[in-house]
């Protein structure tokens, strides 16, 4: 079977990927890939530039980031956060985890399979 192209972000962070049963789209982040191809995402060609800048964590000046926030919730808020959207949103998933490890790193949170552990406090 030949390799398959894959296709980065502008940022070269991110590849484009596609489920093959859902045919949902996101940017897996590069060190995820071999876990999401595990779970059925595929390195697929971009369908056009608007995946672009998807996980950008830069907020212009005055603008609020939005979305799940971990250092707002108990270890029970945040582990069935992150059960909701294993499936369905792998992405959301990866954001949440790298907010946790870089903020309150809580080991006691319950990482679904297929996504690496927290190791903190």
């Amino acid at each position: 079977m030949a390799e398959q192209k894959l296709h980065y972000n502008a940022a070269g962070t991110h590849v484009h990927v596609a489920h093959s049963e859902t045919g949902g789209r996101w940017e897996c982040p590069v060190d995820y890939l071999p876990t999401a191809r595990l779970r059925s995402w595929e390195p697929v060609e971009p369908e056009d530039d608007a995946l672009d800048g998807l996980f950008d964590d830069s907020t212009a000046e005055g603008e609020e980031q939005t979305g799940f926030d971990p250092a707002e919730h108990d270890v029970d808020g945040v582990s069935a956060h992150l059960a909701e959207h294993a499936e369905s949103s792998p992405g959301e998933v990866v954001r949440v985890l790298e907010l946790e490890r870089a903020g309150k790193n809580r080991k006691t949170v319950v990482v679904p399979d297929g996504f690496e552990p927290i190791t903190g406090d």
